[in-house]
This record gives C-alpha cells, structure tokens and sequence, in this order.
C-alpha cells in the first residue's frame, strides 16, 4: 500500500516536473493555451512561427515529438503519448496554411529522417 502510493506520487511529480520544462497544451480554435514555467500563454494560431517533428531513438522504441515556436521565442513540446496529440495535429492541419500534411511528415520520420520541418511561417515545405 505504501509502495503503490509512493509510486503514485512520483509519477504525478515527473508528470508536473516535465509539463514544467516543455510546456503543457490546451487546443481550441483561436489557438494553444501554453501552461510553462507557472504561466499561461494564449498562443493564436497565426503567432506560431515553426513546428519541427523529431523522432527520438530509445532503447525500446521510438518516440515522435512536435517542437512548437511562437513568435515571442516561446517554446513548447508534444509527443505521440500526449492526451493533447491528436487535437494538435488536427489543428495545424486545419489552421496553419502550407504546414506539411501529418501523412507525409510522419511516414517521413518512420523512414529514418530525424527531423522534419512541418511548418515555418512564410516557407512551403519542400518534403
């Protein structure tokens, strides 16, 4: 019983620590709602300057991410495991006009690319 609620307790404070550093996101239709570093940043959609796609290697399995930059410099990250995951990418698609769609970005990871440039203000991806 102690274990299991110790056990608990770390996990939870992982979460709040990693949610801390990379930014945690809210998803609506004006934009991304950034909880980081005890703040909270209203993102509209058109203040998004990039969104980079990573694949990270880890000893079982593989791990996509999303890097998002604003405008103000402000950075914040989503991976594939996110509960928010599926309403961003639903989102970019939908609101970033000449992002790349999520099919070719995404096969392109799965194929050994490291990185892909999903979207960067002003620029059509050339993938």
């Amino acid at each position: 019983m102690l274990i299991d609620r110790l056990n608990l307790w770390v996990i939870n404070r992982l979460q709040h620590l990693r949610e801390q550093r990379r930014g945690k996101m809210t998803i609506s239709s004006a934009g991304l709602i950034i909880q980081k570093k005890g703040q909270n940043h209203q993102v509209v959609w058109a203040a998004i300057e990039s969104i980079i796609a990573k694949r990270t290697d880890h000893m079982v399995g593989d791990t996509i991410s999303l890097t998002i930059t604003t405008r103000d410099g402000l950075t914040a990250q989503a991976t594939e495991d996110d509960a928010e995951w599926s309403a961003l990418i639903a989102g970019i698609s939908e609101h970033l006009v000449g992002c790349l769609p999520y099919a070719r970005w995404a096969l392109a990871l799965v194929a050994g690319e490291a990185t892909i440039p999903v979207y960067r203000r002003g620029t059509v991806p050339d993938l």
